[in-house]
């Protein structure tokens, strides 16, 4: 009878849930080092994304994923039309499927590039505290405005964030009151 109670008592003891107080210690210190360390890679993070913007709050990739694939159809129509003649030959249906195929994949290069109303950089002027934008008209053209912070404002957030994706965060902004600094108009 002894042995039997006195086995209850062991594996009461090996399925309780009893941690003792240095041990609680123990995983407090140990959670706020984990915390702390996740704190000072974030911030060496945003140090090193802040100091690649030399100096501006935001600046559009140069060469972003639509830009790439733009790139790469019209590279893809020089490949094929500098090499005419063997691709009607190989594929051996005349010459009318081949053009109608690099006439939409042209138009499919030509709609990736097309970037307009789109911002590239925003930075901040020192003088007067106001935004600088540099905005995309075409592919090479861009024109810069200057406008308050205050006249500024995001709309929709149209990024995929919950995804993910980190570096794609963009946004649909709305700007008020501002000053084209190529003419001066308001």
């Amino acid at each position: 009878m002894y042995e039997v109670s006195n086995r209850s008592a062991l594996e009461h003891d090996a399925y309780s849930f009893r941690v003792e107080r240095s041990n609680l210690r123990w995983l407090y210190n140990a959670n706020l080092d984990y915390c702390n360390e996740l704190v000072r890679v974030n911030r060496e993070e945003n140090l090193n994304n802040h100091g690649q913007l030399k100096g501006a709050v935001f600046r559009a990739k140069t060469f972003s994923s639509d830009r790439v694939k733009g790139i790469a159809a019209f590279a893809t129509v020089a490949a094929v039309s500098s090499h005419w003649m063997p691709v009607v030959l190989a594929l051996g249906c005349g010459s009318t499927a081949p053009a109608v195929g690099l006439a939409g994949v042209l138009f499919y290069g030509m709609q990736k590039l097309n970037v307009n109303k789109t911002v590239n950089s925003i930075v901040i002027d020192d003088e007067t505290g106001n935004l600088i934008l540099s905005i995309s008209n075409s592919p090479i053209s861009t024109y810069k405005i200057m406008v308050s912070p205050t006249d500024v404002k995001s709309v929709v957030a149209l990024g995929m964030d919950n995804l993910g994706a980190d570096d794609v965060d963009s946004n649909l902004i709305e700007v008020k009151n501002y000053t084209n600094m190529a003419t001066g108009e308001i």
